[in-house]
This record gives C-alpha cells, structure tokens and sequence, in this order.
C-alpha cells in the first residue's frame, strides 16, 4: 500500500477506533503503521478486526421490537458505554 493510502485509511480507523473507544474489544483496534506500509492481507485483516467488534456494537445496543416488528438502538445503553 502507499503511503496516501494507510493515511486514507488511518484516518477513518482513527474516527472508528475512537467512536468504539467504550466497547470491550476495542482494545483490540490498531491502526495500520504508516511506517511499515503494510501489505494488503495485513490491512485486510486490520479492517476485519473493526469488522468485528462493529457487530458486536450493534449486537450490543440495538434492539428488537416485536409488537413494531422494528429494530431500534438503545441509546442509553451507548452513552452509558460511551461516557
């Protein structure tokens, strides 16, 4: 990858990683090394890491409804996590 490229997406990680700062896998999250300039398969599975704990986010606050047959976010449960 170039250069421009892990700073492209380092900076939509940075965003993400501090978003989900307040879930318990985030301390999994790390960005790509600019440095280093990974390979592909390295940045794959990097993004595959936010992937997860993304599902587990939204596995984490929202909800069901049956009666509206609707799924809702439960945004006490995120500012309680997040605060």
């Amino acid at each position: 990858m170039s250069k421009f490229k892990v700073g492209q997406v380092n900076r939509i990680l940075t965003d993400m990683k501090s978003f989900l700062g307040g879930e318990p896998e985030s301390k999994y999250l790390d960005l790509l090394d600019d440095e280093m300039l990974p390979q592909v398969g390295v940045s794959v599975v990097v993004m595959a890491q936010y992937e997860a704990v993304l599902k587990a986010f939204v596995t984490r606050h929202m909800g069901w409804n049956s009666v509206t047959r609707e799924h809702y976010w439960d945004y006490e449960k995120v500012k309680r996590a997040h605060s």
